[in-house]
């Protein structure tokens, strides 16, 4: 699967995701009605989930916000930017993935070494 099915496919918002964190990866299993799909974040170096209605500055602020998964630039997302910081700039040197996911309760902000790996 490329990315172009998660732009056609995976736009709308899921009702549901599940997370498991594990060796340094993260899973998430997306749910949209009956539609299952479950995706790999290899290498991640940080994330954090929010509970959606507590992310409005960021709403406000981000094109397409809700747009389900979205790969989004440097300082999109306030994780990144915190994480950078913690670590005196270091992350500008490297080539990093920032993704973005709105489901219907949370809001995930994700911070990995490689693309988003689409499993299922």
């Amino acid at each position: 699967m490329t990315d172009d099915f998660i732009a056609d496919t995976l736009y709308a918002t899921p009702d549901e995701v599940k997370l498991k964190y594990e060796n340094g990866d993260l899973y998430i299993t997306g749910f949209w009605g009956k539609v299952k799909h479950q995706f790999k974040f290899n290498h991640v170096h940080s994330f954090r989930v929010t509970q959606e209605r507590k992310t409005l500055k960021m709403q406000s602020e981000i094109e397409n916000y809700g747009a389900g998964f979205m790969l989004v630039n440097d300082g999109d997302i306030d994780l990144y930017d915190w994480l950078n910081a913690q670590n005196y700039g270091y992350l500008d040197g490297l080539k990093l993935y920032k993704y973005l996911l709105v489901s219907c309760d949370e809001t995930l902000e994700i911070v990995s070494g490689f693309k988003m790996e689409i499993i299922s």
